[in-house]
């Protein structure tokens, strides 16, 4: 992955799986460029699902982390090398895939797009890193004297 905060996107690379064999990838929007926008998207998708019992307390809370993830996989995602280990052709990109096919997706390749866009789900839910640097390289250090 990109240690380049400007770049676009970032290549990561996937692991050997027995449906899609070895050297895949995936090129997913740069985890560390994060807006409003995104955070609206995510949340948006995950209060579409909420149910809501006769008292008004939520009751399927599987159900709106599911579509969250789901979401996030379907905007960061730009761009994979999977093919069906049928017929060979290319798998569409989560953008492109319905519940049941993103669903099929072997979890192996989940799991590593899941650690790469961690930084995207720390950020949106107000998990980060907001102390100043004490490297004496960042523009954060206050400069002396």
């Amino acid at each position: 992955m990109s240690n380049n905060p400007r770049a676009q996107t970032v290549r990561v690379d996937l692991p050997a799986t027995e449906d899609y064999g070895t050297g895949q990838w995936a090129e997913i929007r740069n985890p560390k460029r994060v807006t409003k926008g995104d955070r609206d998207d995510l949340r948006v998708a995950s209060f579409s699902v909420v149910e809501l019992d006769d008292d008004g307390k939520v009751t399927n809370v599987g159900a709106a982390s599911v579509a969250s993830f789901d979401a996030l996989l379907r905007h960061w995602v730009v761009a994979w090398s999977l093919k069906d280990p049928e017929s060979g052709e290319p798998v569409p990109i989560p953008l492109d895939l319905d519940d049941e096919a993103l669903a099929a997706i072997d979890l192996d390749i989940i799991d590593v797009l899941e650690d790469e866009l961690k930084p995207v789900l720390d950020k949106i839910n107000g998990r980060r890193d907001t102390k100043p640097s004490t490297d004496p390289q960042s523009p954060s250090v206050p400069s002396r004297d």
